[in-house]
Order: structure tokens, then sequence, then C-alpha cells
């Protein structure tokens, strides 16, 4: 009987604690998805919202990007770190609908960085930085106007015909009368 009862208190311990300490939570790097898990069962899933999802996936496919699933930087003070990767990712998926290749350039960064994080320490990014400074509200195309958005896109091998030569078109101030 005592064996019993012993192993009963630790389980309640064990879920105690658990409960107490908050779920775990891991990212999927392709797509920006997140898990929550207690005590290894997944318990809840949030995805990115659709059509900014099937974009990051179909980049994914393309970087060859797995569906990899890696644990994110245990939430021991106010900030919300899952959350912040997530934000990186629905950005990211609105930037990609507007032109594919932009996620060609910043989604290998993200899931790198974020891989190696690994769980251990809050994931650095240059990428998910820039990303950050066309969120939430701004539109689809705001990193082609961003100078340092720009700047990064150009120093990975990436460039828009606009940024190098400039519109022909003028306006009717510009025009000899």
């Amino acid at each position: 009987m005592a064996g019993v009862v012993s192993i009963v208190f630790t389980l309640f311990v064990t879920i105690l604690l658990a409960l107490y300490n908050g779920p775990s939570k891991e990212i999927r790097i392709d797509c920006g998805d997140l898990r929550y898990k207690y005590l290894g069962i997944p318990v809840d899933f949030v995805s990115i919202a659709e059509p900014e999802r099937s974009a990051l996936l179909s980049i994914a496919m393309d970087c060859k990007i797995g569906p990899t699933w890696v644990p994110v930087f245990p939430q021991t003070t106010s900030n919300n770190i899952a959350g912040g990767y997530r934000e990186w990712y629905e950005v990211l998926g609105r930037w990609s609908l507007t032109d594919k290749s932009i996620g060609r350039v910043f989604l290998p960064e993200l899931a790198h960085d974020i891989m190696q994080a690994d769980g251990e320490r809050v994931a650095f990014s240059e990428a998910g930085l820039l990303i950050l400074r066309g969120a939430p509200i701004t539109p689809p195309d705001y990193w082609a106007e961003d100078p340092k958005i720009r700047a990064y896109c150009i120093q990975h091998g990436y460039t828009r015909p606009e940024w190098t030569h400039p519109s022909a078109t003028t306006t009717s101030t510009e025009r000899d009368p």
C-alpha cells in the first residue's frame, strides 16, 4: 500500500509542477506553427493563417527546410518568445504572398537561427529583427521600401529591378513644358 501511495503522490507532484511551469512549446521551422505540450504530450496546436502558411510551406520545400519541431526557450519572463517567433513567420508569410523570393531570402536564416538556439536560449536573428520592422500593421510590400531590409536582401543575393534601375516614369512636374 505504501508503494502505491508513493507512486500516486509522485505522479500528483509531477502533474502539479507541469501545470505550474506551464506547457513546453515547440515551433515548426518550415511554417511557424506552434505546438504546446504537457509532460511531453501535445495538447494544442496553433497554425499560421492561410494563405500565408501555404506560401511559407512552398518556400520551405524550395529551400529544403523540413517539418522539424524545435523547442522554444522556456518562458521565465513576461516576454512571449514563442509568440515572437510566430510573428516573424506571420509577417514573412504576408510578404511572401507579394513576392515569393523574399521568403527564400529570409526563411532559411530564421529556420537556422531557431534550430541553433534549440530551446537553450532565445534565437537572435538579424532576419527576424528586420521582419519585425514591418510588423504588424504595415502593408505586405513594406519590406521593398525599407532601406535596411533592401540592404539585407541585396547582401543575400536578391534584388528587385526597381532597386537597381529607377523607374523611367516621370511626374507632370518633372516634364518639360
